[in-house]
This record gives structure tokens, C-alpha cells and sequence, in this order.
């Protein structure tokens, strides 16, 4: 019976009885919920896919985040054999270069992308050419070229990036043994293109600093760092040879001088103790002699001359850097001008690396017998020729303003280091960048417009460059 006033419910359809609605809309929220976040989970992931393909795409194609392909290795993978080429070897040039000059050939290297500027470098062995040309903002090409006959021909080409790159050009580091180019801490087979990165040529003090090296004429390679004063010599393969502490850091390589068939490295360093660092074992060798701020060094095949500002003796040193003599010069070495001036130091041309019998007879006694004549300026735009006869010429290099015959010493401007005559007397070569007529005394303009030092990089063969070009000339 319904209480008095209330109104009772309507019956149930079909007269079941009601059921609670709570508990089923909760179950169908949380099944709407549930598919929501499965449908969101779902769509991130596909975003997240996108945007991850799209990313690394947009890497590969970036230059910035490119990896570097350059291999680092304590081995050069293959084979490392022939001539040695220092920065300081002499190129004899032709004596074709009389008959007049002709342009053999030129490569014009294009602008860079992204608006970077070209600034092509170049290290030759005289028949390969290797250049490094700027690609874009991050990224230069190194290519290799068959300059030996004619026409230069393309070998390979390869893309490197600018924070793993081998500093092509750098000639105080470079060595080339036949095709293979030492540059820094890297190894360049010019022939293929490949490229590695040599882990022992890193100074242990200053990673990113490189170790001097020096190639030895039995090829052993020698790398010392004068971070520390640690030595090691190894063949190309990667074979440890010997390894040693000279004891005295911040040197540098001054050379090297043969005794019974071993390459004494001569590692020094001014107003100290020097050391002689045999470069077949290892065996290292302190000197008594201790060389003042300004000293002038010529090595000889089997030993040393030395002689130091305010000094009277030249002193005649073995290769492994014993004291032999110490003598009055009929030639002393050392400008007596100022720092500003071009030196008037005579400075013999030699056929070949003189012995020390023959440097120590020419400096003693004026024995110039062994030489191919004798270079005495008279400023920097004149010296005098000295012929073996004893006939002299007048050489005018006014028309090279650069003065690229001298270079800043430390007694102020000296004649570069590479002398050479032709086989047949008529040309001289200086720095292997200045050519002179000795028939007439006349320089041989090959500079032109180009900022760069010439490069003589075979007897016939002279390189002028630009930021963006390369130009041969050949004699005609």
C-alpha cells in the first residue's frame, strides 16, 4: 500500500523489474576513456615516426651533422715506398726556360655553396697533384690529379668535413713519400684518395696539436712530440721500432745528418742543451754545444756547421752532434745588416747535400770547387752570381716586388733555402719560386696578377695560384 499521499511509480515495461543505470554508465566512460588513449598513444607514435624519418633525413643531407668518413688508425693501409720530398728539397729546374715561357694549362675551381669563399690550397710530389677546395660552410673536396704529362687529369675526388680535414698546402708539415702526402697527423694516398688518421702523430699534452715528423732515408717515420720529449719510430705498417724520452720538451726538428747509415735527428731549441736523436734505434745523444737566440745551421750529408751571431768560429759538429772543430770563416754565414735589411751573408749553391769536408773547405777556405756557383746580395733587389769558373753576373730581381728570393730569418731577410742550378748553367732556381736568366741576370715574372708564391714542382713545370684558380706554365 503506497503512503497516504504519495504517487506511485509507473509499472516496468513488460512488467520487469527496474534495473540500477549507475554501474553501466561508468563502464561505457571508461571504455570511451580507454579507446581515447589508445587512439592518442597511437597517433603520437605515427607523428613521432614522421618527425624522426623526416630529422634524420634532414641530417644526412645537412653537411653540419654529416660524419666523417676519415679512419683513424696507428697503420697506413698501403704500401708507403719511394722518394722522399721534404719542404726543403730543391726542384732543378730546366734550362729550357730560356726558349720563353707558355701557359701548359689551368683548373678553375668554382664559388663554394652557401655562400662560403673559395680558397684552394695545393701540395705537389711533381707528378701527382693533391687540392683542397672549400665545398661550403662545412664540408672541402680533396681531389687528386695526374699532372705528368700534358693536360692535368682528375684521379678522385673526396668530400671531407672542415673539423677532420688535412691541411693540403701546410708545407712546413708536409712530406711526401712517393704518392703518399704526410700532412699533420694524416696520410693521403694521392693515387686512390683514401684518407686516414694517424693516432701516434697527436701530442699527448696538446691533443690538438700534431707531433714533428721525420721521414728517414730508410723510411723509418720518426714522430716526436715536443710536448713531452717522447720519440717513437715505426714503419708505415704500424710496427713499433723503438720508442724514447730525449728529456727535453719544446724543441724543434732542425734536420737531419747521416752517420754509418744512420739519420741523426738534430732536436733543439735556443740557449740550452740539445740532443741528437739517432733515427734507426733510438739512441739519443746530449750536446755540450748550446746555440744563443740567433744561430745559422747547415746541415751537411754527414754533419753540421753552426754559427751564432756575435760570434768569429764556425763550429764543424759530427752527426750525431760531437764537436769536430771550430775554425776562423774566409765566409762568415750571418748577415752583419739589420733585421731590416736583406742579408749580405754568400750563400754556395750545392749540387748535391755537400759533406762536411766540402761545407767546412768552402766556409774555411774558400774552396768553392764543389759547388755550382756562389749567391752574395747586394739588397734585396740585387745579388751577384758567382760562377764555379769564377766568373761573376749581376742578377736585378727589382721586377719581383714580393722579394720572393728572401725570407724572414732571424737575423732578418735570408735567401730561401732551395738553391739549384740547371745541368747546363743557365737558370737558377730560388726558393723554388724564382727563376733567373744567369745568361742575362734577368728574373722571370711568373706571378703576374697572383697574390701566392710560385711553386716550381718539377724541373719544367711552375704552379701560380689564386683563391680560385690554378695556372701551369711550361718552358716553350
Amino acid at each position: 500500500m503506497p503512503l497516504s499521499g504519495s504517487v506511485p511509480d509507473p509499472a516496468p515495461y513488460g512488467g520487469a523489474a527496474p534495473q540500477p543505470r549507475a554501474a553501466w554508465s561508468t563502464s561505457r566512460k571508461l571504455f570511451v576513456l580507454v579507446m581515447f588513449l589508445i587512439m592518442l598513444a597511437f597517433n603520437l607514435y605515427l607523428l613521432h615516426s614522421i618527425n624522426s624519418s623526416s630529422s634524420s633525413d634532414w641530417r644526412q643531407s645537412d653537411p653540419w651533422w654529416q660524419e666523417s668518413d676519415i679512419v683513424e688508425t696507428d697503420s697506413v693501409p698501403w704500401e708507403v715506398a719511394g722518394a722522399v720530398v721534404r719542404p726543403d728539397t730543391a726542384v732543378v729546374p730546366s734550362g729550357q726556360w730560356l726558349n720563353g715561357l707558355q701557359q701548359a694549362w689551368g683548373l678553375d675551381f668554382p664559388a663554394a655553396d652557401g655562400g662560403a669563399e673559395q680558397n684552394v690550397r695545393v701540395s705537389s710530389n711533381g707528378s701527382v697533384l693533391v687540392t683542397l677546395e672549400r665545398a661550403n660552410l662545412w664540408q672541402g673536396t680533396v681531389k687528386g690529379w695526374d699532372v705528368g704529362g700534358g693536360e692535368p687529369r682528375q684521379l678522385w675526388s673526396h668530400t671531407v668535413q672542415d673539423l677532420d680535414s688535412p691541411g693540403i698546402g701546410d708545407e712546413r708539415k708536409s712530406t711526401w713519400v712517393g704518392s703518399t702526402l704526410f700532412v699533420g697527423h694524416y696520410a693521403v694516398n694521392a693515387d686512390t684518395g683514401q684518407i686516414v688518421s694517424l693516432t701516434w702523430m697527436r701530442q699527448e699534452a696538446e691533443a690538438h696539436s700534431d707531433k714533428d715528423l721525420r721521414v728517414t732515408a730508410d723510411l723509418m717515420l720518426v714522430a716526436c712530440d715536443s710536448s713531452t720529449g717522447g720519440c717513437s719510430g715505426r714503419r708505415a705498417d704500424g710496427t713499433v721500432v723503438w720508442e724514447a724520452s730525449t728529456g727535453l720538451a719544446g724543441t724543434d726538428m732542425w734536420g737531419s745528418a747521416a752517420s754509418t747509415g744512420h739519420d741523426w735527428i738534430w732536436l733543439g731549441r735556443a740557449s740550452t742543451s740539445n740532443v741528437f736523436l739517432d733515427g734507426a734505434t733510438g739512441q739519443v745523444k746530449t750536446s755540450s754545444f748550446e746555440p744563443v737566440q740567433r744561430c745559422w745551421r747547415a746541415p751537411a750529408a754527414d754533419g753540421w756547421l753552426v754559427a751564432c751571431e756575435g760570434g768569429s768560429h764556425i763550429r764543424a759538429l759530427a752527426a750525431d752532434g760531437t764537436p769536430v772543430e771550430a775554425f776562423d770563416a774566409a765566409h762568415w754565414p750571418v748577415s752583419t745588416r739589420s733585421k731590416h735589411e736583406c742579408s749580405d751573408a754568400s750563400v754556395p749553391i750545392w749540387g748535391q747535400e755537400p759533406t762536411l769536408a766540402q761545407a767546412t773547405a768552402y766556409y774555411r777556405d774558400s774552396d768553392a770547387s764543389a759547388t755550382r756557383g756562389v749567391l752574395t746580395p747586394a739588397d734585396c733587389g740585387h745579388i751577384e752570381y758567382q760562377a764555379p769558373d769564377g766568373a761573376t753576373t749581376a742578377l736585378d730581381l727589382t721586377g719581383d716586388d714580393e722579394q720572393r728570393a728572401f725570407t724572414l730569418g732571424d737575423s732578418g731577410g735570408e735567401l730561401q733555402d732551395q738553391l739549384s742550378v740547371s745541368d747546363d748553367g743557365r737558370v737558377l732556381a730560388i726558393g723554388n719560386s724564382v727563376l733567373i736568366d744567369l745568361t742575362t741576370g734577368q728574373y722571370m715574372d711568373f706571378a703576374d696578377s697572383a697574390p701566392d708564391r710560385p711553386a716550381l714542382i718539377a724541373p719544367a713545370l711552375m704552379l701560380t695560384k689564386t683563391d680560385t684558380n690554378l695556372t701551369a706554365t711550361a718552358p716553350r
